[in-house]
């Protein structure tokens, strides 16, 4: 796992820590959750939440809202967040891994 860290740069490292947190927000303790319905839906809320907060960025500094940037979370990047929680044994998957149970 450290030799995939390292070989990461910093924006590929930060963009891996931000999804981390939003499993760990999305997925409590102690519960289960469908794989594949993480990854799709983290990708759904990603893209959507950060538009809307871009958008009140533009406006708010620039008084309109003509600039509109589109940051958008593949579902690889999801994967691989997913697999170095899996590594540090923060998730486990359960049931032929279809299901990821958050340990701790």
């Amino acid at each position: 796992m450290l030799a995939v860290l390292e070989e990461m740069n910093d924006t590929m490292r930060a963009e891996l820590d931000n999804i981390e947190r939003l499993i760990k927000r999305r997925v409590a303790i102690g519960s289960k959750v469908s794989e594949k319905k993480l990854i799709e839906g983290l990708a759904r809320s990603v893209r959507t939440i950060d538009r809307c907060t871009v958008y009140r960025c533009a406006y708010d500094i620039l008084g309109h809202s003509r600039c509109t940037l589109q940051f958008e979370v593949d579902q690889k990047s999801i994967r691989r967040a997913v697999q170095i929680l899996v590594q540090r044994e923060e998730l486990e998957y359960r049931s032929q891994r279809k299901f990821l149970y958050r340990k701790h």
